[in-house]
């Protein structure tokens, strides 16, 4: 077999390869496949993104705190959860060596943009409004 053979051989069966390689410039990307037929997505409204945020937070805390409910700086390192073991010394009160999902929330409800939540809000119970104060610049 000649070389230029198998050169073409290796070329017609790196076809697939080719069919993945990056895009070059001027190049536009495809867009992802329909739905299934009869899939339905909700509304993409404030409720329903809050929601499916709140059901992330909560598996990705049972899968790092494990049964104890106890999420430690080093299980959230292990988890993979950045977020949680950069922050950690500022989302545990007083130094404990665990923190809870509600102490999550907190931490980040106070970072948040959005309205403010209350402990008692995260977990459910009757809200009390958090009062916002204005913010003086001082040049």
């Amino acid at each position: 077999m000649t070389k230029i053979h198998l050169f073409a051989i290796v070329l017609a069966s790196s076809g697939s390869f080719l069919a993945i390689s990056p895009l070059g410039a001027g190049e536009r990307m495809g867009f992802p496949p329909p739905d299934p037929p009869g899939t339905v997505r909700p509304a993409m409204t404030a409720e329903n993104i809050q929601k499916e945020l709140e059901q992330r937070l909560n598996a990705q805390f049972e899968a790092a705190a494990g049964p104890s409910g106890k999420l430690t700086a080093q299980k959230a390192k292990d988890a993979g959860w950045g977020f949680v073991a950069d922050h950690f010394n500022e989302i545990s009160k007083s130094g404990r060596s665990s923190v809870s999902l509600n102490d999550i929330r907190t931490f980040m409800s106070v970072r948040s943009p959005l309205t403010p939540v209350t402990p008692e809000a995260a977990s459910g119970a009757p809200s009390k409004a958090i009062e916002k104060k204005p913010i003086q610049i001082i040049e």
